[in-house]
């Protein structure tokens, strides 16, 4: 079988994180093997692995924010809960990038290895997350601590008890909302 010469960001990633699902860990010849490109066209694209993986986590960033922002910036009185189901949704939906987002901190993908050009892509990506959760901090009068955990922390912790080993139900969807509530409620404060 001959070697793919172009291929699609999307694919490689995709198959990344499926890979870091099945096998616990990432290698490029397993990705060559699974997707039929060539390492040289890898390395051409990426520079290294850690450029490869450094660009899945970016992208898998951007694709995770592109459903929060919304929610978070909505102002009507169920914007936080939709908020806080679109980390499960999200990991429903895209599994292989949710996996990437939950194998590890931004510090252990972006390493010195990555570009410039996607530590700047992954630094705005989480100045405009921090910068829409504390605006919903303020508009539903909450602490920023009790924002992040309601929206972001719960959520999070409770779709990486499953990924990447086995898929988020939609029963876990009930207990976020419950830990979302509960921080909206015991963040609450005076207006």
């Amino acid at each position: 079988m001959g070697r793919k010469s172009t291929f699609l960001d999307r694919d490689i990633f995709e198959a990344a994180g499926l890979q870091i699902a099945k096998d616990g860990e990432f290698r490029i010849q397993r990705l060559v093997e699974q997707t039929g490109v060539s390492t040289g066209s890898l390395y051409h694209r990426y520079g290294s692995r850690e450029g490869l993986i450094a660009s899945a986590w970016v992208d898998a960033l951007e694709a995770f924010s592109a459903n929060l922002l919304p929610e978070l910036m909505a102002e009507d009185s169920k914007a936080g809960e939709r908020a806080a189901l679109v980390t499960p949704t999200f990991a429903r939906r895209e599994r292989a990038k949710a996996i990437i987002l939950a194998s590890g901190r931004q510090s252990q993908f972006l390493t010195g290895e990555a570009s410039a050009e996607l530590r700047a892509r992954a630094q705005t990506i989480n100045d405009n997350i921090a910068k829409a959760v504390a605006a919903f901090s303020k508009r539903e009068t909450v602490t920023l601590e009790a924002a992040r955990y309601g929206t972001m922390a719960f959520p999070l912790a409770v779709v990486m008890t499953y990924l990447p080993q086995k898929r988020v139900p939609k029963s876990a969807d009930d207990f976020i909302l419950a830990a979302y509530r509960s921080a909206m409620t015991t963040g609450r404060r005076a207006k």
